[in-house]
């Protein structure tokens, strides 16, 4: 039990956390001034040009005169002159500080700028050194717009650009590209959706961890004292005010829980239908807008209506997480990824195809998708997702804590007891953004009594799974609303149990795709839930167990359920309530996870 997520951390918490903060920003700034001018990015292919030519502090004007502070990377000759011949641009729009160490946007222009690119790399409007006022997605459409016509019109450019970024600035590519500027010549945005709600919420289910925080803190132009929100403070509602770091998309996050017209000018996926240019997309098996960068690819994949676009598609699915952590560590928990290979080379190979015309010939030729396999440390080709030959097959929950292919027939259900005061805390002082750095065994977590647990026998032979994820659960619950969640889990011999990829779904958003409340839970009444986990690529080695984990929370991934059917608006922890729980697996209520097993070779 984690005390301070009862009843917050106080004002004593808020004390300490303002001292933790004062020694990193300390280390922030030693970051930026020492370490970050030396900094480069890892890659494997050899440079075009050795030197770069920088030019820090652009001013670039928008249409409304509201100018965007702007760094332009340049390839230099042996002389350290800057090359004057137009070449391709690659731009970068980001939110998160173009001079700061923590994204370490100096090292992305050198990188692109000895590959033979004028890298452009922007504060967007609002964030540290631009003007104007920043909210997420409304401006970023036509800011990217103009940035671009702006440096087509330069005299080093071409007249061809490329966008490429992760996160925010994955979504600030796909908001250029619906303006269609003709300059715009190719995107690789990686780990985002096009989706502002589907980002935030998950089945019902608020991402506090993830999106909930990162709204509270891009609230504000620059870096604010992150350490100061409690996922643990009641109401939940009133988090980022209680830490007074205020955020007004906070609070309409709070207020509009369910998909309404508000969300609509957070929506970009009417691009998937227009979109005319060519796209590269990369996600990571532990990122979590997994699903989102799946959407994206199959969204044009059904939606688009040109054929060429369709055809022109890639997607990589690496090993990495959020931050790609993995490229730097070489691991994911206890598993080793020698053949994962670099992100942002597998990008360069991209452009150079579709910017440089001709100098990666190779690239046209390589698998429409591709997916790494943890455990097996190799890829899986494939020129559609899921792959052709998938093999989705039902793994069911068994009486007495098993999981097998034999589907139940008269056993009777389990059931637990959900605390909110007390819930399942696997994510409780780790980084969601680098989980595959921060993969941890979860035996303690199977072991709660609020946790049920099923396993298979262990494997006669490696079961490699590759592809989308999905529980079907039969539950009971004596709650108005209350949470399930599903865990696939890999148990080693010795018992250390590794995470695969988990889900949650919100009782009362069962029957609106995740984004429509119904009504109440009625005591006695048995819901069918079908709990979305997204997708993995993970071969489980022979002596290994397939675990599956259902339970109530992932706290604080997602936010706690207080059993009360008002998710964000209880006071007190007096105000939570324990649910009875009940997982029914039988003849005619068969609980279930769909695994995606890999083709078999031909």
């Amino acid at each position: 039990m984690i005390a301070q997520h009862r009843v917050g951390r106080g004002p004593l918490g808020y004390v300490r956390a303002d001292t933790k903060w004062a020694a990193v920003r300390a280390f922030i700034e030693y970051d930026k001034r020492v370490r970050l001018p030396k900094r480069e990015l890892l890659t494997e292919l050899p440079p075009r040009f050795l030197g770069v030519v920088e030019e820090c502090g652009v001013r670039v004007p928008m249409r409304d005169g509201v100018g965007l502070s702007t760094n332009v990377y340049r390839p230099a000759d042996e002389d350290g002159r800057a090359l004057e011949e137009g070449l391709p641009a690659v731009l970068i729009r980001l939110p998160y500080g173009k001079d700061e160490p923590y994204a370490a946007m100096p090292a992305h222009g050198r990188y692109w700028a000895r590959r033979g690119y004028v890298c452009v790399i922007q504060d967007v409007r609002g964030k540290f050194a631009s003007e104007g006022e920043w909210f997420p997605v409304v401006h970023e459409a036509d800011d990217g717009y103009d940035t671009i016509a702006w440096i087509a019109a330069q005299p080093w450019c071409d007249g061809q650009v490329g966008m490429v970024g992760e996160s925010y600035f994955a979504l600030t590519q796909w908001a250029a590209a619906t303006r269609f500027h003709p300059a715009l010549r190719c995107l690789a945005p990686g780990d985002m959706g096009l989706d502002l709600y589907r980002l935030l919420f998950e089945n019902g289910a608020f991402c506090l961890k993830t999106t909930g925080l990162w709204i509270c803190d891009q609230a504000h132009r620059g870096y604010i004292n992150w350490l100061r929100l409690d996922p643990g403070h009641l109401p939940l509602k009133d988090l980022p005010r209680a830490a007074n770091l205020p955020s007004n998309l906070y609070d309409l996050a709070m207020s509009n829980p369910e998909r309404d017209e508000l969300w609509t000018g957070f929506d970009l996926t009417e691009l998937w239908e227009k979109l005319d240019i060519p796209v590269f997309h990369w996600t990571g098996w532990y990122d979590n807008f997994l699903r989102g960068s799946l959407e994206g690819w199959r969204g044009i994949q059904e939606r688009n209506v040109y054929d060429t676009v369709r055809q022109n598609q890639w997607l990589t699915i690496s090993p990495a997480d959020h931050e790609l952590t993995t490229e730097q560590t070489g691991r994911a928990g206890r598993l080793s990824l020698d053949m994962q290979g670099i992100t942002n080379d597998r990008v360069c190979r991209f452009f150079d195809h579709w910017l440089r015309h001709g100098e990666s010939d190779d690239f046209a030729q390589t698998a429409r998708v591709r997916a790494y396999i943890l455990g097996a440390d190799r890829w899986r080709e494939g020129a559609a997702w899921p792959l052709p030959g998938t093999r989705f097959t039902d793994f069911y929950l068994r009486g007495g804590g098993g999981l097998s292919q034999r589907p139940p027939a008269a056993e009777p259900p389990d059931r637990f007891d959900y605390d909110p005061a007390a819930p399942a805390d696997y994510w409780v002082g780790k980084d969601a953004w680098a989980a595959a750095k921060t993969l941890a065994d979860r035996r303690q977590i199977v072991a709660r009594a609020d946790v049920l647990g099923y396993v298979t026998a262990p494997l006669a032979e490696p079961l490699e799974i590759v592809g989308p994820l999905e529980a079907t659960l039969f539950v009971g619950t004596s709650a108005p609303d209350t949470d399930f969640t599903v865990t696939l889990v890999d148990i080693w011999p010795d018992g250390y149990a590794q995470l695969v990829q988990e889900g949650i779904c919100r009782l009362r958003f069962r029957d609106g795709a995740g984004e429509h409340a119904g009504s109440p839970a009625t005591p006695g009444e048995v819901y069918e839930l079908r709990v979305d986990m997204a997708a993995t690529g993970y071969e489980l080695a022979a002596g290994h167990r397939v675990g599956v984990e259902v339970s109530s929370s992932a706290f604080d991934r997602w936010d706690r359920n207080p059993n009360t059917g008002h998710a964000f608006g209880v006071d007190a922890a007096s105000d939570l309530r324990v649910a009875h729980q009940a997982v029914y697996h039988d003849g005619e209520r068969p609980s279930r996870i769909v695994l995606p097993l890999a083709p078999v070779a031909e």
